[in-house]
């Protein structure tokens, strides 16, 4: 059974063999914004002592947590520009574009002004074996200029 409080769902699974049996949950989530989303699961209370890690404290690194990115793209329209950054801790940040070998930017802030799929690597930063998210920028749908897009009806009548 699960319950759901705010944005965090919490698991009732019941007994779980020692011998390495499993458990898979799935769930779904809608993502109302762009930009990089992180879920977090983490194991909050076992019936026995877990030798390398504690249940429920939230440290990464341990192997009772786990975490797993997905991106929605932003859209870009002409003559704007997406402004992207990483932890200020991040040294030597550098940023490529599709796939490439050769840094387009430096820093731990960026603008962005062309569409494209973004990475970054940093010297004191290693990503996991499946990779850091991408920040994809598409090109954007809704781009007309406020100031000249005003709906009005256009009606002929006869004289």
């Amino acid at each position: 059974s699960a319950t759901i409080s705010g944005n965090a769902i919490k698991w009732n699974i019941g007994n779980i063999a020692a011998n390495g049996d499993t458990v898979t949950l799935r769930y779904q989530v809608k993502a109302t914004q762009a930009g990089i989303h992180l879920n977090t699961a983490e194991i909050s209370k076992a019936n026995e002592k877990d030798k390398d890690s504690t249940p429920g404290n939230g440290k990464g690194g341990e192997d009772d947590i786990d975490q797993q990115c997905f991106t929605v793209p932003f859209g870009l329209c002409s003559g704007q520009k997406i402004e992207v950054s990483v932890l200020a801790t991040l040294t030597n940040v550098q940023w490529f574009k599709n796939g490439g070998t050769t840094a387009v930017a430096t820093g731990n802030t960026v603008l962005f002004s062309e569409v494209g799929t973004y990475t970054f690597t940093a010297t004191n930063q290693t990503c996991p074996a499946n990779g850091c998210c991408p920040v994809i920028i598409e090109a954007g749908t809704n781009c007309c200029p406020t100031k000249i897009c005003v709906p009005y009806t256009v009606r002929k009548v006869k004289k």
